[in-house]
């Protein structure tokens, strides 16, 4: 499973991260900063 987590805070998305893989062994993370990458386009994939 392939999940991406969007936010702008470093911290949050890294306690997401650690909670998900406790619950989710097998899942991969994407982190996306949106204050340094953008909002993604409405097209984001």
């Amino acid at each position: 499973m392939k999940l991406i987590i969007i936010d702008t805070s470093k911290t949050y998305m890294a306690q997401v991260r650690h909670a998900l893989a406790k619950t989710l062994p097998d899942i991969e993370v994407t982190e996306y900063d949106a204050d340094q990458q953008g909002l993604p386009a409405a097209d984001f994939r």
